[in-house]
């Protein structure tokens, strides 16, 4: 159980050795911090007697998102969806039972202490019983949001938590509703907890939503939350239920997106049906002094079957060597990419890979000596 396997892995072995469906052993260690003390548990008891239960001061696992590139995709697939602000924070999830209130972090730690602030928020709320999930971010003097990076020093702040009240004061914003008045909710759709939540919290401590049923809409939505200071938006399905601690297909991260134009330094061969056209790019910018190309990444993606078939024809006529998947070329096709993070790398000489990174057009105006440079990547995304 120590030994790095994968959680859905070794839940299935539980599952196989105790011979429980899988599907309860999911929603018993839903409040369990790794599937090992699950495992534990069920030696020590009978598992017919052991009840997946939601249960007020045991923090559940959070539901998880995956990524999507964009809310026209969501759109055309599913028709209609609920966009919310997705902010740089502190996944925070709390339960009140009357005047009781506890607040943990996404690894079920309790960081009541840590968040006075967040406890005063609840305590407005007219309800007995309940479970949030939310979001709490370190805010300025005129309430815009502050980077995670300054949130965190209250995070690991042990003592003199008063002192910081004002230095950095934390605003939580909820976005679901778990369990109400001892009614667990999870099995119900996104919708119904939606309404629920809107009837009892406050909307000063509620996420800024929408739902949006075309992309020029969600586009909106989505610049309104970047120039408010947040990263970008989360899409979630109308008929979502609640899976503790999975990440399914029902909720989406959509993040702001950047945009550089690079050179082509290479092109590997597609498969199936991009079999015989130059597919996976690889992607250079200058260096600073502007003589030299280093690589910052691969994609594939964007490529319209037009431009599949130009690349293809230009890359080879270009081309220095090849080896059995790749073809180098001589750096002089320039393309725009558009990409949602870039992250450190020692895979590449520049030192950073581009994440989600798809193309976005063919710079025929541009020459490979007029694209974007290492600095240009570090201050467009704030990364040293």
């Amino acid at each position: 159980l120590r030994q790095g396997a994968r959680e859905p892995l070794v839940l299935q072995a539980i599952s196989k050795f105790f011979n429980i469906p899988y599907e309860e052993i999911e929603k018993l260690w839903m409040q369990e911090k790794e599937p090992g003390i699950l495992f534990q548990r069920l030696l020590k008891q009978k598992a017919g007697k052991i009840e997946a239960e939601i249960q007020l001061f045991k923090p559940l696992r959070p539901m998880l998102a995956a990524i999507e590139e964009s809310p026209e995709v969501l759109l055309n697939k599913h028709g209609v969806i609920a966009l919310e602000y997705k902010l740089d924070g502190l996944r925070v999830q709390v339960h009140k039972k009357g005047d009781e209130i506890k607040i943990f972090s996404r690894h079920l730690r309790d960081i009541t202490h840590n968040f006075p602030e967040i406890v005063d928020a609840v305590r407005r709320i007219d309800a007995d019983t309940l479970i949030l999930d939310g979001e709490a971010i370190a805010v300025s003097r005129d309430g815009k949001p502050l980077p995670f990076q300054i949130l965190s020093r209250r995070i690991t702040r042990k003592e003199g938590i008063d002192s910081f009240l004002k230095k950095i004061p934390v605003k939580p914003y909820f976005f679901d509703l778990l369990l109400l008045e001892g009614e667990t909710l999870m099995d119900k759709e996104y919708r119904i907890r939606w309404g629920l939540l809107l009837d009892v919290v406050p909307g000063d401590i509620r996420i800024q939503r929408i739902v949006a049923k075309d992309t020029s809409e969600a586009e909106k939505f989505f610049e309104m939350a970047v120039q408010e200071g947040h990263e970008g938006v989360m899409a979630k399905l109308l008929d979502s239920p609640y899976k503790a601690g999975k990440r399914g297909r029902w909720w989406f991260k959509l993040k702001k997106f950047y945009t550089l134009d690079c050179v082509i330094l290479a092109a590997e061969w597609g498969h199936g049906r991009r079999r015989g056209f130059l597919s996976n790019l690889h992607l250079g910018i200058l260096d600073e002094t502007g003589k030299k190309f280093l690589m910052v990444g691969k994609t594939f993606k964007g490529l319209t079957d037009e431009m599949l078939h130009y690349l293809t024809k230009t890359l080879t006529d270009l081309k220095i060597y090849e080896d059995r998947y790749t073809v180098y070329v001589k750096p002089e096709v320039v393309v725009e990419v558009r990409f949602n993070e870039v992250q450190k790398s020692r895979k590449y000489n520049s030192g950073y890979a581009l994440r989600f990174a798809r193309v976005k057009k063919i710079r025929r105006d541009k020459s490979p000596f007029e694209i974007n440079n290492i600095i240009d990547l570090q201050q467009l995304t704030n990364i040293t």
